[in-house]
C-alpha cells in the first residue's frame, strides 16, 4: 500500500449527508456508518485508512489516544485535551519522516487543517472527493461481481446438453 488516507472523523460525518443524517439520531450510529464505509472501501482499494475522532473533551477520554484496528482500518480516539487536528498533524509528520515517497492524503473540510498538512508534505482530499471514490469503488465492485456470476453461469451451462440448459434457463426466469 503506497497510499494512506487519514480522515478527520467528525469533520467527514458533518460533510457527508448520509452520515450527517445518521448523526441526528445517534452519534455512535454515524461513527459506525463511517467505519463501515471505510472498511468496505479499504477492502476494494489498495489504500491504508486511519479514521481519527476527537475525544479531547469526552469524559471517557484517556491520557493516551486509543487506537484499534477494525476490518483493516485504524480507528483512533484522541487523548484527553488532544484534538483530531493535532493528532493528524503529528501522524502526518511521523509518516513523512519514515517514507517520503508514500502518498499521504488527509480528508477534511477544515481549510486551516488542509493548509497545515500541506506544509508537512501531505495532500488534502475533500469529503466530496472521498465520497466519489467510495461510490466509484462500490460500482466497480458490483460490476465485477456481476461479470463473475455471469461467467460462472455460462461455464456450468456450457457442459450441459442444450435442452437441459434451456429448461434450466426457463425455470430461472419464471
Amino acid at each position: 500500500m503506497n497510499e494512506i488516507l487519514i480522515l478527520d472523523g467528525y469533520n467527514v460525518i458533518h460533510a457527508w449527508p448520509m452520515l450527517k443524517e445518521k448523526m441526528t439520531l445517534n452519534l455512535e450510529n454515524a461513527r459506525e456508518a463511517l467505519m463501515d464505509q471505510m472498511i468496505n472501501y479499504r477492502g476494494a482499494a489498495d489504500v491504508e485508512i486511519v479514521v481519527v475522532f476527537d475525544a479531547h473533551s469526552s469524559p471517557n477520554a484517556t491520557s493516551l489516544p486509543v487506537e484499534t484496528m477494525r476490518g483493516g482500518v485504524m480507528q483512533v480516539y484522541t487523548a484527553k485535551e488532544q484534538t483530531a487536528d493535532s493528532y493528524i498533524e503529528i501522524l502526518v509528520e511521523q509518516l513523512r519522516r519514515r517514507d517520503k515517497r508514500r502518498i499521504i492524503r488527509v480528508v477534511t473540510g477544515d481549510a486551516l487543517e488542509q493548509g497545515t498538512v500541506l506544509s508537512f508534505g501531505a495532500a488534502r482530499m475533500t469529503v466530496r472527493e472521498l465520497r466519489t471514490r467510495v461510490t466509484q469503488s462500490k460500482e466497480s465492485t458490483r460490476a465485477h461481481m456481476q461479470k463473475l456470476q455471469s461467467v460462472k453461469r455460462h461455464e456450468l451451462t456450457r457442459h450441459l446438453p442444450q435442452e437441459i440448459a434451456d429448461a434450466l434457463e426457463q425455470i430461472r426466469r419464471s
